[in-house]
């Protein structure tokens, strides 16, 4: 589940120009009608939005630095939201 906060950061720092728009899109939580009642969503992105990929991928890029630049892997690979990461048990 990707934060909110995280994802506003990330597009700030990372695409600038689209910014003010993913923040009016999701600085509030959205509401979710489920039979006469509602729930709130305020993590993720929203399901359908056509920029939902590129938007889980700038939260998801940090992380996959971290392992980048502190792990000795023989291998990762990364494609959405799966991840392979291959190396020593000790490592891994």
């Amino acid at each position: 589940m990707v934060d909110r906060s995280a994802l506003l950061q990330e597009v700030r720092v990372r695409c600038p120009s689209i910014s003010l728009w993913v923040e009016f899109l999701y600085g509030q939580a959205a509401r979710l009608y489920l039979g006469d009642g509602h729930i709130m969503a305020a993590a993720g992105v929203q399901q359908g939005d056509p920029l939902g990929l590129l938007l889980f991928a700038f939260v998801l890029h940090p992380l996959i630095q971290k392992i980048k630049d502190n792990c000795n892997l023989f291998l990762h690979v990364w494609y959405l939201d799966d991840g392979t990461i291959i190396g020593d048990s000790e490592e891994v």
